[in-house]
């Protein structure tokens, strides 16, 4: 996997947009952003230098995150992160 991977993109991109909906860092129980387990994980690969992911294990790292949290982004990136079964929507 490259540092342009589509796949890679895609959930930096959803890991960015759950970032963003998640000001209060999971100390409301509001369904919206990162639970408290994975919170710290999640903002500090959503604001990671681009040049910190020529590392693999960051790349599984937010590749996996990014698929737990698919749900709260657009069906387009969860189907460039690897969502396909139709459980994954309407499951």
């Amino acid at each position: 996997m490259t540092l342009f991977d589509p796949k890679l993109s895609a959930a930096l991109a959803i890991l960015r947009h759950v970032a963003a909906a998640d000001p209060d860092r999971a100390t409301l129980a509001n369904g919206v952003g990162f639970a408290k387990s994975d919170v710290a994980l999640g903002h500090r690969l959503a604001t990671a230098h681009p040049l910190a992911f020529r590392d693999r294990t960051l790349q599984q790292q937010a590749i996996a995150l990014a698929a737990r949290y698919a749900g709260q982004a657009s069906p387009r990136l969860q189907v460039a992160v690897g969502k396909t079964d139709q459980l994954d929507f309407f499951g």
